[in-house]
């Protein structure tokens, strides 16, 4: 590691400045998203891939994080959809476990 020096007005003389080693980087690995059921579509998309084609089929596209609080504000999600209690059941016995369990 080189040396770095630097100048002192006061006392006129130069001292060294310790510099701490940098850190190793590594590569980023983002976990796969659970599965999950495409409100617009009505089909099971699991994964990023998808993910993807699901919102361009279905011509929409990921909210911005700067519309996120405008989003906020509206209607509940929920109060749109009209799951029946069966259609919850057949997704929970697809994906083996039941879907208020990541919550």
């Amino acid at each position: 590691m080189k040396r770095v020096y630097k100048y002192n007005d006061k006392t006129r003389k130069m001292y060294e400045v310790k510099q701490m080693r940098p850190r190793a980087t590594y590569h980023m690995v983002m976990p796969d998203m659970p599965d999950y059921i495409s409100p617009v579509t009505r089909q099971m998309v699991s994964g990023r891939t998808q993910r993807r084609e699901d919102l361009k089929r279905a011509g929409c596209r990921e909210i911005d994080p700067s519309e996120k609080s405008d989003f906020m504000k509206g209607p509940a999600p929920h109060e749109d959809f009209d799951f029946t209690r069966d259609d919850i059941n057949e997704v929970e016995a697809r994906l083996g476990h039941r879907i208020g369990e990541y919550r």
